[in-house]
C-alpha cells in the first residue's frame, strides 16, 4: 500500500494538501493508500509507519524540515521528500538530505501532479519487473530471475519451478508463454518453458540441464533456435560487463 505522511504546522495547509494529494492519487485510479498528517515535526520522526513518500514543511517551531529529515535518515530509511517552503531560500541546505523534490506553497494540483509523476517514474525505474501469473491462491507476483522453468504436466497442469518452491499455475500454456517470452524465456518443448538465465548446459545425449540440476527433454524441431537464443543472451551479457 501506499503510505504518504505531510507534516506541516499549520493546520489549513495540512488540509489543503491532503485534499490534493489525495484527488491526484484517485485521479490516476490509485485507491489502495493512506495519508497521514503531522502538525509537529518530532512526531513524524516518533512514528512507526515506514512511509513511501514525505510531503515535508521546512519551517516549522522547533526542528525545521531539513533537521527533520534528517533524523528519518538516521533511522536508515530512504523515504523520498519533497520540501514545501516559502523560501527558496532553504534549497541548497535541503538538498543535503537528497530530497525528491523542493516546492514552493502553496501546493497546487499542477505541483503535487508533478511531484507525483517524478515519483512514480523512479519508483517504476527501480523496482524490477515482475511476473504476474495467475495459481490457486489468486494472482502471484515473481521475479522472473527467480523462475527456473515452466512445465506443463498431463496436458493440463502447469508449475512453475523456481529457486524455492513449486507453484501451481491457473493458466493457459500458450498465454503463459506470451506474457514471459520477453524475460528470456524460451519454449523447448510444447509443454516446457525455461528461463535462459538458468540454462546450466547442453547433457552429452542433447538435453538441457538447469540450475537446479533438472535435466530436460528439448524439441528437435526448435533446437538450433533455442542454441541461437542462449548464444544471444551470453554475447549481450557479455557485452554489458
Amino acid at each position: 500500500m501506499l503510505r504518504i505522511a505531510i507534516c506541516d504546522d499549520e493546520s489549513d495547509d495540512l488540509k489543503n494538501n491532503r485534499v490534493i494529494i489525495e484527488g491526484d492519487l484517485l485521479g490516476r485510479g490509485i485507491t489502495e493508500f493512506e495519508i497521514k498528517c503531522f502538525d509537529d515535526p518530532v512526531s513524524l520522526i516518533n512514528s512507526e509507519t515506514i512511509f513511501s513518500l514525505i510531503f515535508l514543511d521546512i519551517e516549522m517551531p522547533g526542528k525545521n524540515g531539513i533537521d527533520t529529515a534528517a533524523k528519518i535518515r538516521e533511522k536508515g530509511l530512504s523515504t523520498p521528500f519533497v520540501y514545501v517552503t516559502n523560501y527558496t531560500s532553504f534549497a541548497l541546505a535541503a538538498y543535503s538530505v537528497f530530497p525528491l523534490s523542493l516546492v514552493t506553497k502553496p501546493l497546487t494540483n499542477d505541483i503535487v501532479k508533478n511531484v507525483l509523476d517524478e515519483f512514480f517514474r523512479r519508483a517504476h525505474d527501480a523496482s524490477p519487473k515482475l511476473i504476474e501469473v495467475k495459481s490457486a491462491d489468486g494472482l502471484l507476483m515473481l521475479l522472473p530471475s527467480d523462475i527456473i522453468y515452466f512445465n506443463c504436466v498431463a496436458k493440463k497442469d502447469i508449475i512453475a519451478v523456481t529457486k524455492s518452491s513449486v507453484i501451481t499455475v491457473s493458466e493457459t500454456f500458450d498465454s503463459l508463454y506470451d506474457k514471459i517470452a520477453e524475460f528470456n524465456f524460451f519454449k523447448i518443448r510444447r509443454d516446457i518453458i525455461v528461463n535462459l538465465g538458468h540454462v546450466k548446459g547442453i547433457t552429452s545425449d542433447g538435453k538441457v540441464k538447469m540450475s537446479n540440476d533438472s535435466v530436460l527433454p528439448i524439441a528437435h524441431r526448435v533446437k538450433n533456435e533455442f542454441l541461437a537464443a542462449l548464444s544471444k543472451k551470453v554475447i549481450v551479457e557479455l557485452a554489458g560487463r
